[in-house]
Formats: structure tokens, C-alpha cells, sequence
């Protein structure tokens, strides 16, 4: 799973790219992000891949309140480089993990 980071002006300067994983447990759909350790469930594999994306958003934009998250990255061995193209600021995570 990519994702991007928007600075203040706007402007994506950083894009990465997250290993997840998706399996069933007991007729629930999970997904893993092994880096970050975060994970989602849902009914469907589509839906557990919204939810996994949410929580990965959700945790990026957080941390990057709390804490420097590109030292955050790196500590947990998140591939991540420097980019530019126009956007809003924060996190996004971009692109799917499945294929149809």
C-alpha cells in the first residue's frame, strides 16, 4: 500500500509504500500492515482494505502531532522518499492493495 505526505504549502514531499496483509478469522476479513503493526476487520475483503487504510490515515496523521514521523518511519523500517506535487497537507494513503 503507497502512501503520501503533504506539507504545509500544500505540496506531497514524501511518498512510501507499506506491506499489508489481508486473511480471514472466523468469518471476518483482516488486514495487517506489518511495518506499523496496525490492523482492520470487516465483513468484506474490499471494505477490510477501507478500513486498513483508514486506520493507517488515522495513525500517520497522529503521530505526526505527536512525535517527528519520518524518525517514526525509519524506526519501523517504512521505505520513504522525497517527492513534489501539489496537494493539501497531512497523510494520505494512496493506490489498492487488491486486484480484481
Amino acid at each position: 500500500m503507497q502512501f503520501t505526505h503533504r506539507d504545509d504549502r500544500g505540496a506531497v514531499d514524501y511518498w512510501g509504500v507499506l506491506t499489508v496483509e489481508f486473511g480471514q478469522e472466523e468469518g471476518q476479513w483482516v488486514g495487517l500492515c506489518q511495518e506499523l503493526g496496525t490492523a482492520a476487520q470487516a465483513d468484506s475483503l474490499g471494505q477490510a482494505e477501507v478500513e486498513l487504510r483508514e486506520a493507517i490515515d488515522l495513525q500517520l496523521n497522529e503521530m505526526a502531532k505527536i512525535a517527528d514521523v519520518f524518525e517514526y518511519l525509519a524506526d519501523n523500517q517504512v521505505n520513504f522518499a522525497p517527492i513534489s506535487v501539489p496537494q493539501e497537507s497531512g497523510f494520505a494513503v494512496v493506490g489498492s492493495v487488491l486486484t480484481t
